[in-house]
């Protein structure tokens, strides 16, 4: 294992990361719109950043997908994916109601269904941030087990 590839491990397990802390972002925001009581102009104020921060997100999930080389972590992402449209879907309903002046209807939903469905997405992917740097530990002892073999070999050889 070459200090690269730790480098390489170490922007994934950071990537994983900044999803998850997107994810709450946002669930933060649809909370306080959900909360509003379907105030037009907070929902016109944290809707564009929700639309940029899932952007965001989708590209870190993309990203990670293209990267992520072992089967622990692509079922992983696939958990994720499943989570995610579960999430999108409940927030989506959330705000639909919020919008439409169901204020009982959003709240109940939130708090049965989407808030529910950002707990379980976030644990999914605080899952992939644990093997990620479970993989970058796991890398780092490599690495210095062999500067260990090396520092032997040197002091045999002298």
């Amino acid at each position: 294992m070459v200090n690269a590839q730790v480098v390489e491990l170490q922007r994934r397990a950071a990537l994983a990361e900044a999803w998850r802390a997107q994810v709450h972002l946002n669930a933060s925001r649809a909370l306080g719109v959900a909360h509003s009581g379907g105030n037009a102009e907070l929902d016109a104020f944290y809707g564009p950043q929700m639309k940029a921060t899932t952007e965001s997100i989708s590209k870190a999930q993309k990203e990670l997908t293209d990267l992520i080389d072992t089967d622990k972590g692509k079922a992983l992402l696939k958990a994720i994916a499943a989570q995610r449209t579960v999430y999108i879907d409940a927030r989506k309903a959330v705000l639909e109601m919020s919008k439409a002046g169901d204020l009982e209807g959003a709240k109940k939903a939130l708090a049965e269904k989407m808030m529910p469905a950002a707990d379980v997405y976030v644990k999914s992917i605080e899952a992939l941030t644990t093997f990620q740097n479970e993989r970058v530990a796991e890398a780092n002892a490599a690495i210095a087990a062999e500067v260990r073999r090396a520092e032997m070999l040197i002091a045999l050889l002298m």
